[in-house]
């Protein structure tokens, strides 16, 4: 069982958005004490009301322009925070500790910049964009109207979704689509007490440096599942640690008859619904939005989503065809891998790649190419070659899956006795020689664990010199496992206290040997 870290980030928007964050249900009212629960208030209080220029700068912002507008404000008094959506998904947030069981009472003024009246929802948020109901329905006019409501956080996800814990709020109109300017006032959000935190310690940070909190009590995360991928197919192939890694985190699914078939070529409706995978979103009903997908396919909702959210290249899209089934190309998975490594809002570690077939690359895909070999996604065959029209395989698929999972963090860390060195990076080509060496390398991955992480540890004798002392939190935290086990057939063997040799015969009735030990 791991302990508890996350955050919430309450987002006042247009339309949807995005951060990572995990959670477990706990108990309502945990935190009252002798049936009376510690006061709080409005812990947005110093700048919610935007009186000053200098309180919109504690809201954050995505595809989207804020403004101070003086003298425009809901009690008369100030003025009011302006926000310009510039695109699909713009929104302006602030970041709020996420208490399990604790209630918000959250209050704000709002207005729209169009002159007719507009649909206004108050959504909650999962934390890869999906939504968990709504909590408020209504109007929105040219006038400020003050609306309220509440929220009650009991980290789990109410429709059935993936596991998680609501991130964010968001106020849209309409389809949520559309750029458009609104206006907020006197934002208020007030924790009933039900649960004992210290706010006065709160401080809004962006989302880019959030600290993560631990919650009120040192309750325990719901473990996530160790997926067991015992694919009889993938046994000495090049790719069977990639793919175990991920479907045993629940990244990768096999073909549901035990085999993974890796040589396999991968059609466009799979290579999508594994890059979807990379985000747990919840999945969009599917619209109709294309002539030969429909909505009784099992990746129907998977295609939809992954359109609304720009995951597929508009050239993939020829008079409203997806063409599900046919077998992806290299260089059309490379524009969706490059798109998917973006929202994750990876960054790349190397410069732009070339090949010797770089003509041969479509040139609405080249850029996409490059980009993804800056991110080390794609590196192309041994002869320098990156044959564009050449279909991948699910083997390839996986491999490239696998190093997107690890551009902005580590799932897999390497111990190998005999060639390994504690200096270095503890990669499958530069191991870690000790066990101690390669715990203290995972634990700056512990805090903000998205997936199990792996420690495999080479065949041979380690012997320990002292104490190797594990805490709680080295078993993993976020519900998510740190794993430790053998590399290959052979079994390492752990062991304590010193190492003699020298032994000879004492009584071969007995078959005694001894030796001298000092």
């Amino acid at each position: 069982m791991k302990k508890r870290l996350f955050s919430l980030a309450f987002t006042l928007l247009m339309v949807l958005s995005s951060t990572q964050a995990f959670a477990a249900k706990r108990e309502h009212g945990a935190g009252v004490e002798n049936g009376i629960a510690p006061k709080t208030g409005n812990i947005l209080e110093s700048f919610g009301s935007f009186d000053k220029e200098t309180d919109v700068n504690y809201m954050q912002t995505l595809k989207a322009e804020i403004n101070w507008v003086e003298g425009d404000s809901a009690n008369g008094e100030g003025g009011s925070l302006q926000v310009n959506v510039k695109d699909t998904w713009g929104y302006s947030y602030i970041n709020v500790p996420n208490v399990i069981g604790e209630t918000y009472d959250i209050t704000f003024y709002a207005k729209t910049g169009k002159d007719k009246e507009q649909d206004l929802q108050f959504i909650p948020m999962t934390p890869a964009g999906g939504w968990d109901g709504t909590i408020l329905t209504g109007k929105y006019t040219t006038e400020w109207k003050k609306y309220t409501c509440s929220y009650y956080c009991d980290g789990k996800f109410s429709s059935g979704g993936p596991s998680g814990v609501i991130s964010m709020f968001n106020v849209r109109h309409g389809s949520g689509r559309d750029a458009d300017t609104y206006f907020l006032d006197e934002l208020s959000i007030v924790p009933r007490g039900d649960v004992k935190y210290d706010w006065a310690t709160f401080k809004p940070v962006d989302q880019k440096n959030r600290t993560d909190v631990i919650p009120a009590d040192d309750g325990f995360d719901t473990p996530k599942p160790i997926g067991e991928a015992d694919f009889n197919d993938t046994k000495g192939h090049w790719s069977e640690e990639s793919i175990n890694i991920l479907a045993s985190s629940g990244l990768l699914q096999g073909m549901g008859d035990g085999t993974y078939a890796p040589e396999k070529n991968v059609t466009r409706a799979e290579f999508v619904t594994m890059a979807m995978n990379m985000f747990g979103i919840e999945k969009s009903a599917y619209k109709d939005t294309f002539t030969d997908v429909f909505a009784d396919q099992w990746f129907a909702k998977t295609v939809q989503t992954a359109y609304e959210i720009n995951l597929i290249d508009k050239m993939l899209i020829v008079g409203k065809k997806f063409k599900p089934d046919v077998a992806i190309t290299r260089e059309e998975a490379a524009t969706i891998i490059e798109r998917l490594a973006k929202l994750r809002k990876d960054e790349p570690d190397g410069t732009p790649g070339s090949f010797s077939d770089h003509a041969d690359i479509t040139e609405w895909a080249r850029s996409a190419v490059e980009s993804a070999t800056a991110y080390g996604i794609i590196t192309g065959y041994p002869d320098g070659t990156f044959a564009p029209k050449k279909n991948i395989t699910r083997a390839e698929a996986a491999a490239m899956l696998f190093r997107v999972v690890e551009l902005s963090g580590r799932i897999t860390f390497y111990v190998d006795g005999e060639k390994g060195d504690d200096n270095n990076n503890g990669t499958k080509l530069s191991p870690f020689k000790t066990i101690e060496a390669a715990k203290e390398a995972v634990r700056p991955y512990l805090e903000n664990m998205e997936s199990h992480l792996y420690v495999f540890i080479n065949e041979g004798t380690y012997r320990l010199e002292d104490k190797l002392l594990f805490e709680t939190k080295d078993s993993g935290q976020n519900g998510y496992n740190v794993i430790y086990t053998s590399c290959g057939a052979e079994k390492p063997v752990i062991s304590g206290g010193n190492e003699y040799g020298g032994f000879e015969l004492y009584d071969s009735a007995k078959n005694i040997y001894r030796t001298y030990i000092g």
